[in-house]
């Protein structure tokens, strides 16, 4: 690492869990301190896509959290200082549209990413199909 580079992180699904569950409380502790030195700019934090779908998925069937809280607490989450969110825009839109919609996190950031790149979807999902701008077959 060269001088005033700022080191980078990928953020495991486990800390977003322990923090937004607070459960169990000495995991959230430590969650929660990984984050303030993220916010504090220590380092950076990066987000894959696929950490988000495991993060919503998991709130909303383990935890039974309803969708609309789950988008929330995620949008919140990854707006924190110090958080760098891969396909941060197709991410966002996909997190308002599976906590608004019929669709789920996956389906619905596969859709805004074929529409980023100017592509269709293959699909034989219905609803997936009828959200798309090109479908196939």
């Amino acid at each position: 690492m060269g001088p005033g580079r700022i080191e980078r992180f990928w953020l495991d699904t486990s800390l977003i869990l322990r923090l937004l569950t607070s459960d169990p409380p000495e995991l959230a502790a430590k969650s929660l301190e990984v984050f303030r030195g993220a916010e504090e700019g220590r380092y950076i934090l990066r987000v894959h896509p696929l950490v988000v779908a495991e993060s919503f998925y998991t709130l909303r069937s383990f935890y039974q959290i309803p969708k609309q809280e789950v988008s929330q607490a995620l949008r919140a989450l990854l707006d924190r200082k110090g958080i760098e969110v891969l396909e941060e825009e197709a991410v966002y839109l996909a997190l308002q549209e599976a906590g608004s919609g019929g669709l789920s996190f996956v389906d619905a950031f596969l859709s805004h990413s074929a529409e980023a790149f100017g592509d269709g979807v293959a699909t034989l999902d219905e609803k997936l199909a009828k959200r798309a701008t090109k479908i196939l077959p």
